[in-house]
C-alpha cells in the first residue's frame, strides 16, 4: 500500500509517493516533534506573532459544571477528553504557524460570558458563538465524544457539518481523509468501521458565521473506542488528524498565508 505525504512549500503543495510503512513511520515522527517540544509556551492571543494571520477556533465541548457524555464506572468525562484533544490540536496548529483561539483552556463552563436572557446552557452555547464569530477565524473545529446506549457496538470517528454551506462540507471531508489515513489503519482496524461524515442540526454548526464542523473523535458507551479514548497515543493521533485535515482545506481555499 502507499500513502500521499504532504508538504507545505511556499504557496504550492508537493505530494510525494512513498511507501504506507514510510509513511507510518514520518506520521510517528511528525507527532513525537510535535509533542516533545515542551519548552514551547503558548501566548494569549495579543502576544501572536502578527505574521500568524490564519486563525483557526477549537472549541473544547463541555466544561465546568457540563461534563457532556460519561463513564461513571471509570470517572471518564467526555469534558475532560475534549479539552486534552483541543490543547493537542492547538499545539500542532501553532507549531505549523496557524494562530489559534480556544474557546476554553481549562475546566470551565462559559455561560457567564453571555448575555443572553436563557438557561445556563444556551447561554454557554451562545458565548462559544460569541467567542468562535468574533475571533475572526478562517474555520472551527469542534471536539466531541459521542454516546449510544442503545446500541453498544456503536463507534469510530463522525464528523458532522451545516447542511446549509458548502464549506463546512469541505473541511468534514478534508478531516476525513486524513482520520482514515492516521487513525483508521492504526486504531480501528476493521473494515466495517468507515468514518463518517453527514450534515448535523448543532447550535454551534447553525448559529455561526463561521465555517465549522464538530468531530465526534470516538463513543464512550463502546468497550474499545472507551479503551481508546484513554490512550494517550490515540489522542495523539487524532489530534494530528484533525490538524492535517484543517491544513490541507487551508491550503485547497488559499487562506494558509
Amino acid at each position: 500500500m502507499w500513502g500521499n505525504f504532504m508538504l507545505k512549500k511556499s504557496k504550492s503543495i508537493i505530494f510525494i509517493i512513498v511507501p504506507q510503512w514510510l509513511f507510518i513511520a514520518l506520521s510517528i515522527v511528525i507527532i513525537f516533534l510535535s509533542f516533545s517540544i515542551v519548552h514551547k509556551t503558548i501566548t494569549s492571543i495579543s502576544n501572536r506573532d502578527t505574521m500568524l494571520e490564519t486563525t483557526v477556533v477549537i472549541d473544547a465541548g463541555h466544561g465546568g459544571i457540563d461534563g457532556g457524555t460519561y463513564d461513571k464506572n471509570l470517572m471518564l468525562l467526555e469534558k475532560d477528553i475534549n479539552l486534552d484533544v483541543a490543547l493537542k490540536v492547538q499545539r500542532i496548529l501553532e507549531l505549523n504557524e496557524i494562530n489559534t483561539v480556544l474557546t476554553r483552556e481549562k475546566d470551565v463552563s462559559l455561560e457567564g460570558k453571555s448575555n443572553l436572557q436563557s438557561t445556563r446552557h444556551a447561554r454557554d452555547l451562545d458565548a462559544r458563538r460569541q467567542i468562535i464569530d468574533g475571533s475572526r477565524s478562517n474555520l472551527f473545529v469542534s471536539i466531541h465524544v459521542d454516546a449510544q446506549p442503545k446500541n453498544l457496538n456503536t463507534r469510530g470517528v463522525k464528523i458532522f457539518y451545516n447542511k446549509n454551506s458548502q464549506k463546512d462540507k469541505q473541511i468534514a471531508e478534508e478531516i476525513k481523509k486524513s482520520v482514515d489515513l492516521i487513525v483508521v489503519d492504526e486504531f480501528l482496524n476493521n473494515n466495517s468501521i468507515k468514518t463518517e461524515i453527514a450534515p448535523g442540526n448543532f447550535y454551534v454548526l447553525r448559529a455561526t458565521k463561521t465555517p465549522g464542523v464538530l468531530v465526534e473523535i470516538g463513543y464512550i458507551t463502546n468497550i474499545e473506542d472507551r479503551e481508546l479514548l484513554q490512550q494517550e497515543a490515540y489522542k495523539k493521533h487524532i489530534a494530528l488528524a484533525i490538524s492535517d485535515g484543517v491544513i490541507r482545506y487551508l491550503i485547497k481555499t488559499g487562506e494558509f498565508y
